[in-house]
């Protein structure tokens, strides 16, 4: 059982590929609607093949293995002109059918055929071809010819439905060569040459550096090591995007507001005091953070993520979806050992050594995100509130508890604070305005607690170890956090107010025990600003603040 819960916790704690964000029911769902358009459509759910064509507009794509390795090759090739290109599924995978076995295959719409111009001069040729294939690659052939042909067979079938895709001649003779002898790989020539020059050619080759770039980065160096030399590269690269940051800041130099904000970000990480972040957030104070109109839910939301489905992808549609219908049915699982155990035993199971808590963390991360993404997509609040009832007594049972104490100060600064700022950070470089765009990746899900969470969760943790909270660094940086989130997400206006009302509770005690909260440098910096007043101002007179 033991073994069983780590292995499921190790699952849970990996981000989902897909952000469909679909419970296990709907996932079994879509798995079935996969199956039945699958059925109706003729095509396969597995490439049972190594090489396969692959159409893209303009362009076709072969791929196949190297010979003797576990790796593939893909070429691409453009088209010259085709006939009935129309018909031609885009990005699906076609099997390549071997001319000589072409009588004993059975005709797939996914089948597809490669042949010479000599043997499809007739029109009889091609509709027996056209029995066991849907598309036929050739070359040098006039279409329109061809097609009159057809048209005198009354074949509407083979006539307007059927496709002949054409290549130039060298492209043609270069995908038969490549068919017949394996793929060529195209490696620098690097005989008879220096070390350092074999480096130069294959960075030039491989990487796409130019020689001229090169040759200054290692000017005078071509003795070095290789590790120097990567070094050299590495900082070389480095300076290149400092440039590239400067062009782009120089450019955005009259956004005020994101220059502000980024700066008051860099105090927070220099842990500047509190009078100095909140006297720059003086500037804000005449934002207007007056309710937004509440988004209106589609009800077909979830419907559509379930049932709508593209027959040309249906191979990698299914692959995603299995995926994450294994991810789903790993976090249900998982779940359901919180609702069969008790919560101290399966603490003492999880707890039990710092790789765990680590997962541990990261799947409590996943799993808040995916309560809250639910909430908002689909208005029930039920996951939500599971999600936070179950929190709630795992931080109270870790206080309770001497060993899985420390667990608590992880959550409180690795999480809550550190993961946040860095959310913030990256919000503000990517100039993310909303939560949920922030959120919109799994990914981000890992390595911060959603935001929507913050409040109750240092509601509880204040609760439960206020001598953590209080403690003097880490209450002004949680302070300067918390006012660093509404202007960061400017347009998550609803939630501005749940997040003054956390900075109002967090102040509370300076002014309601002043024999115990009585750090002069704090107090001064939070009497001495307006903008705070002016965010108590705003803040509703009818609720209880206990």
């Amino acid at each position: 059982r033991d073994r069983f819960i780590n292995f499921l916790l190790n699952e849970c704690s990996k981000p989902a590929d897909s952000d469909s964000n679909l419970k296990c029911e709907w996932y079994d769902q879509k798995l079935y609607a996969i199956k039945k358009l699958a059925t109706e459509s003729q095509n396969g759910l597995m490439v049972i093949n190594d090489t396969y064509l692959l159409f893209n507009n303009k362009m076709m794509s072969l791929t196949t293995n190297i010979e003797d390795k576990n790796e593939k090759f893909s070429k691409c090739f453009k088209l010259k002109a085709a006939m009935n290109y129309g018909c031609v599924s885009q990005k699906q995978q076609f099997k390549l059918i071997d001319p000589d076995s072409l009588a004993n295959t059975k005709f797939r719409n996914d089948n597809i055929v490669i042949v010479k111009p000599s043997e499809i001069d007739t029109a009889d040729k091609i509709t027996e071809i056209f029995k066991h294939v849907d598309v036929i690659v050739t070359s040098d052939l006039d279409l329109k010819e061809i097609h009159n042909k057809l048209k005198e067979t009354k074949d509407n079938n083979v006539t307007y439905f059927k496709s002949i895709v054409l290549l130039d001649d060298n492209e043609f003779d270069s995908l038969q060569e490549i068919l017949r002898d394996g793929p060529k790989l195209n490696l620098p020539d690097t005989q008879d040459k220096s070390e350092h020059e074999s480096l130069l050619i294959e960075l030039e080759q491989f990487c796409g550096f130019s020689k001229d770039n090169l040759e200054t980065i290692f000017k005078e160096k071509e003795n070095e090591s290789l590790s120097k030399k990567v070094g050299l590269l590495v900082e070389a690269c480095n300076e290149k995007k400092e440039e590239e940051k400067k062009e782009e800041k120089e450019e955005n130099k009259d956004d005020k507001v994101d220059e502000e904000v980024d700066h008051l970000l860099r105090s927070l990480e220099e842990n500047k005091s509190l009078g100095a972040n909140l006297s720059e957030l003086n500037d804000f104070a005449n934002n207007n953070y007056s309710n937004q109109t509440e988004n209106k839910f589609n009800k077909g939301d979830l419907f559509s993520k379930a049932y709508d489905l593209n027959a040309s992808d249906i191979i990698g549609t299914y692959k995603s979806t299995l995926s994450a219908f294994y991810k789903q049915l790993c976090r249900k699982t998982i779940s359901s050992f919180f609702e069969q155990l008790s919560l101290e035993k399966l603490l003492n199971i999880i707890l039990t050594n710092p790789e765990n808590s680590t997962m541990f963390l990261k799947y409590l991360n996943i799993r808040g995100n995916e309560a809250v993404k639910f909430k908002i997509t689909s208005n029930n609040k039920v996951q939500y509130e599971e999600f936070l009832e179950m929190f709630k007594k795992i931080l109270e049972i870790s206080s309770q508890n001497e060993a899985f104490k420390p667990i608590l100060k992880i959550i409180l600064d690795d999480v809550v604070i550190k993961g946040t700022t860095k959310l913030i950070k990256k919000s503000i470089e990517k100039k993310t305005k909303e939560i949920k765009m922030a959120f919109d990746q799994e990914s981000a899900a890992v390595e911060a607690l959603n935001i929507h969470l913050i409040p109750e969760t240092l509601k509880h943790l204040t609760q439960l170890i206020p001598e953590l909270v209080f403690e003097k660094e880490r209450y002004l940086q949680i302070l300067s956090m918390l006012l660093l989130i509404p202007i960061t997400f400017r347009k998550d206006k609803e939630f501005h107010q749940m997040i003054y009302m956390s900075v109002y509770k967090l102040i509370l005690p300076y002014v309601q025990e002043h024999e115990k909260y009585n750090d002069l440098e704090v107090v001064n910096g939070i009497l001495n600003q307006k903008f705070l007043k002016k965010i108590f101002d705003k803040l509703p007179t009818n609720i209880d603040y206990s």
